[in-house]
């Protein structure tokens, strides 16, 4: 959030990179993601958060009251239902790269 406000030395450069859900019901793997944080980068508070529904709740969350989280549903057979967004990471790092003074 500091670089991306200005802070900090503006010649480190930051890297934000990891494994994220593949839309694509063939697919044995995730994909790869990775993005350099700088003015221009976006990350919302919702990324990579999900919600597992009690299928038994006397009152059930309705899915629209946190939109843009990956959303998990048990059914009658035990098997589970997700929804999840275009962009949904299962894992990151950021790594922060300092200059060399050669």
């Amino acid at each position: 959030m500091g670089k991306v406000a200005g802070f900090g030395d503006p010649s480190i450069k930051i890297i934000f990179k990891g494994f994220c859900h593949k839309h694509d019901s063939n697919s044995a793997l995730p994909d790869t993601f990775s993005y350099e944080v700088d003015g221009d980068y976006l990350e919302d508070w919702s990324e990579g958060i999900s919600v597992f529904h009690n299928p038994k709740a006397v009152h059930p969350l309705p899915p629209d009251m946190f939109p843009g989280v990956a959303h998990h549903f048990m059914q009658e057979d035990g098997q589970i239902v997700s929804s999840l967004p275009e962009f949904h990471p299962y894992t990151s790092v950021t790594i922060m790269i300092e200059p060399t003074n050669d």
